[in-house]
């Protein structure tokens, strides 16, 4: 009983130590970052504001800084409606996923009182597991507070969300997503490669035609880096479904499972995505709740970037949740191939971004849709403007 009792302290002093650590280093890591400059503090008497919330597209990463989208947008808004106080907040975080931008708002819309929200997130649902229960705890709990019934919290939710906050719990999962979830799935599911821009290439102009793009990929496949990449950029075309991929393949000559270094586990890709998709969906469809109960409107942003499979992945969840959850829904992606086409698109793309210019054409879709839709229409009439 005495060593049980001696191993219980030792490792409850251990996790205090490892605690007040991470607090220590948080602390310093947070005091000597660079702070994030707001548009201004945004006072009781503002007419309209704005509040963005997102990933480092949102904090305007690879744009000179200033020009991201959130920037430029208010300075327009301003001249379109100069009989208006139109405020902005940038509360974009890089790295974000939809669980850290739904606690962001959380945190800061009561200060803030937006009259919209405009949300770009989702892509780093990817990889960035950090404060998944976290967030849906406090969406939850914020849906529960602004309710005439009150939902109960147990004791254990209580403990749940209490342990949660705990940041040897973080660190915990956040070692065990990518030590142990990410090694049960296959590595690099998604290879950018100068094949995967031309597949997207030929599924452009070919109006959405798999065929075409199959053949394109078997006209490579002895100069492909290996068969990997290429069994992967198949496995695309029939919509990552291992046994129509491998039917195809076997039906043309072409099935070589003994090069593969890794075979594609199907069970666990489709565990994986549904959990990944579920979540933003859950998480978007929350924010939309507490928006409607605040009354601030909530406008949703795809991603304008091609030739990446998974933003097209997470571009069309991000329209499914504005469908299923009548949130409206701003088509970035379709903005810039209507307005750029494919080869001004890519003078716009960097690595996983967009330069200045491309921020541009963000801003410039945001404006012409808030306008076009009179979303300060009502403003307008108070303050006797049409």
């Amino acid at each position: 009983m005495n060593k049980i009792l001696k191993l219980l302290t030792v490792v409850f002093l251990a996790m205090l130590i490892v605690e007040i650590l991470l607090h220590l280093i948080s602390f310093f890591y947070i005091h000597f970052q660079p702070k994030v400059q707001q548009d201004k503090i945004i006072g009781d008497n503002s007419s309209v504001r704005i509040m963005f919330i997102g990933d480092s597209w949102t904090t305007g990463s690879d744009a000179p800084s200033g020009e991201g989208f959130a920037d430029k947008l208010i300075p327009l808004l301003r001249k379109k409606y100069p009989y208006l106080d139109i405020m902005g907040a940038n509360y974009g975080k890089s790295g974000a996923n939809s669980s850290e931008a739904s606690i962001i708002f959380l945190r800061h819309y009561k200060k803030v009182k937006p009259t919209l929200l405009i949300v770009l997130i989702g892509i780093n649902n990817a990889w960035n597991s950090q404060d998944v229960s976290l967030a849906n705890d406090y969406l939850r709990n914020e849906l529960s507070n602004v309710s005439k019934n009150k939902t109960k919290v147990s004791p254990l939710d209580i403990c749940y969300f209490g342990l949660n906050k705990l940041k040897f719990v973080k660190l915990f999962k956040i070692t065990y997503f990518h030590l142990v979830t990410q090694r049960k799935s296959l590595e690099n599911p998604y290879p950018d490669t100068k094949y995967t821009h031309n597949y997207l290439n030929i599924l452009w102009d070919s109006g959405g035609s798999t065929t075409k793009a199959r053949e394109y990929l078997i006209s490579k496949i002895d100069t492909i880096d290996n068969y990997d990449t290429f069994y992967r950029l198949m496995l695309f075309s029939f919509n990552q479904s291992a046994k129509k991929t491998e039917d195809y393949l076997n039906e043309k000559g072409i099935w070589r499972p003994w090069l593969l270094k890794k075979r594609f586990n199907q069970k666990q890709h489709d565990h994986n995505l549904a959990l990944k998709y579920q979540l933003l969906d859950k998480q978007i469809g929350y924010l939309k709740q507490v928006c409607d109960t605040k009354n601030i409107t909530l406008i949703l942003q795809n991603y304008p970037y091609y030739g990446n499979i998974i933003f097209d992945e997470i571009n069309l969840k991000l329209q499914e949740a504005s469908e299923k959850y009548n949130i409206t829904f701003i088509d970035n992606y379709q903005y810039f191939k209507d307005n750029l086409g494919l080869e001004g698109w890519k003078t716009v793309l960097t690595r996983n971004h967009i330069n200045g210019a491309g921020h541009e054409f963000i801003t410039q879709n945001l404006y012409n849709f808030i306008v076009k839709n009179k979303f300060l229409y009502q403003t307008d009439e108070s303050n006797g403007k049409k």
